[in-house]
């Protein structure tokens, strides 16, 4: 039986609202606090989050402003000054985070904070100083009923606004590793990015890791290059490593997505290979990621993208550790996430993409 649309709705909106990790209404500028943007907590944050604020139209919001959220300093301005500011900081990695659907200001501050945090310890057991990271969130207006309508905002944010901020990175910030962690439609949202308008094989992160991502399974397929939504047959070749996420226990994706969207999920069912009808190469998933799986995975034939050897793809099934939709705050994700930004690195967490 088909779900109506009004249940789909609300699936939708209660369930991949989870994802959501749903707050406050959104903030708008001209909204401020009462008070100044001065830090809601007493101690100095553990690490500092740049973001680029969009709204329900896809323009940025640029007056600048400050929010301090369980030991993370969010820094809102506009991308031009955010990439100057990491220009200025010369981290040694860039992670770009981006959210999934039904999520505000608040809640997207709440999931960014998870991650961010997580990899700063995460970095610290491998003796990386935290001020050689940087961190940049995509919070944008995704707080729409309608799924399909937030799914192609992703893919509009991604090619316009995100696209264009990596081309940025890679001038000011040459030195950095830049890589993309995109949960649910965020995923959709770095596909997005990766695929849009340039020369097929331009580098434009070290990696991307998909988070359960909101993606059809056959996306990265060359046929679906005509898609007018949906379709990113050129985000491989544009980064050095996509590690796709995917857990068969979310049953947000295989319930809602699929008959939203009418086709199976890559963040559920994992992604088929672009040539042979082959998987990619899969590496599972039930614990702390053991460096030697890994890099066998990668060195399957399988993880190769046709037309590019030096770019991969990799399956992660964390069927066994992934519970649900929103259940990727975990150490394992945080290590698979810190391993795909150190591949190939020496000494400090630098080194030249694979």
């Amino acid at each position: 039986m088909t779900l109506s649309r009004t249940l789909l709705a609300t699936i939708l909106a209660a369930a991949l609202g989870g994802c959501a990790l749903l707050g406050a209404p959104p903030e708008r500028p001209a909204d401020h606090d009462a008070a100044p943007a001065a830090p809601t907590t007493t101690t100095a944050p553990a690490a500092e989050c740049h973001v680029i604020e969009l709204d329900a139209l896809s323009a940025e919001l640029t007056d600048p402003r400050e929010r301090d959220l369980d030991g993370v300093r969010f820094r809102y301005a506009g991308s031009p000054a955010v990439v100057e500011a990491l220009a200025a900081a010369t981290p040694a990695h860039v992670f770009l985070i981006a959210h999934g659907w039904m999520n505000d200001v608040q809640s997207g501050r709440e999931f960014t904070g998870q991650l961010v945090k997580g990899l700063v310890e995460r970095a610290r057991r491998d003796g990386v100083d935290p001020a050689r990271l940087g961190f940049v969130a995509v919070h944008w207006d995704s707080k729409r009923l309608v799924f399909h309508e937030s799914a192609v905002n992703a893919e509009v944010i991604g090619a316009r606004r995100v696209a264009p901020l990596l081309a940025r990175l890679g001038e000011r910030v040459p030195g950095a590793r830049v890589v993309l962690v995109g949960h649910s439609l965020g995923g959709r949202l770095v596909l997005s990015s990766l695929n849009a308008e340039g020369p097929a094989t331009q580098l434009r992160a070290h990696a991307a890791v998909l988070l359960e991502a909101a993606v059809d399974q056959d996306a990265l397929l060359p046929e679906r290059g005509g898609s007018l939504i949906g379709g990113f047959p050129m985000a491989p070749g544009r980064t050095g490593l996509i590690v796709n996420v995917h857990s068969r226990q979310d049953d947000v994706l295989e319930l809602a997505y699929k008959n939203a969207m009418r086709s199976p999920a890559l963040g559920r069912e994992g992604a088929d290979r672009a040539l042979g009808g082959e998987r990619y190469a899969t590496l599972r998933l039930d614990g702390i990621v053991d460096p030697v799986r890994l890099e066998g995975a990668l060195n399957e034939p399988q993880a190769r993208w046709p037309g590019a050897p030096d770019r991969h793809v990799v399956n992660v099934d964390a069927t066994s550790i992934v519970t649900g939709h929103s259940a990727i705050f975990i150490e394992p994700i945080f290590d698979l996430v810190w391993r795909a930004a150190t591949r190939g690195a020496g000494a400090g967490g630098r080194g030249k993409t694979d």
